[in-house]
């Protein structure tokens, strides 16, 4: 029972602190002090890299789990399939992102003044949210 809640407490608070971490980096981008941001990401990478240890015993806790359900239950594969792309949207959108903001602060406010964020980051914000979301609705909803 005490592994359910392990699995149960990791997977909420990362993907909180991930969602948490993600909203940072599009509300600091929309400000155009370098030193602003600078403190501000620096100040949040500790949550990040908490989210993502978090996620990991979660999900490890999870297929420890998921072997009396067997690894090929339906709503265990929508779960991974949802945690799989919302992962690949942070690491293959967010955080190159939040890579060359860092690198325009690093540079001073005339770097950051020219960044621009777009509407992409946003959406897949809120794409990530709703994929996290949807993990979790099918863990309540199993059989």
């Amino acid at each position: 029972m005490m592994i359910v809640w392990l699995h149960v407490v990791s997977m909420v608070l990362g993907f909180a602190a991930l969602v948490a971490y993600d909203a940072v980096l599009i509300m600091a981008a929309k400000s155009r002090s370098a030193a602003f941001i600078k403190t501000t990401l620096d100040g949040t990478a500790l949550v990040g890299l908490v989210g993502k240890l978090l996620v990991v015993i979660g999900v490890l806790a999870g297929v420890h789990l998921a072997g009396r359900f067997g690894y090929g239950a339906t709503w265990l594969v929508g779960s991974y399939g949802l945690v799989a792309i919302s992962i690949f949207l942070g690491a293959a959108v967010l955080d190159p992102i939040r890579k060359r903001l860092v690198a325009a602060a690093t540079a001073g406010d005339a770097q950051v003044a020219s960044f621009r964020l777009g509407s992409v980051p946003i959406t897949v914000l809120y794409i990530s949210s709703l994929c996290w979301a949807g993990a979790i609705g099918l863990m309540l909803a199993k059989p």
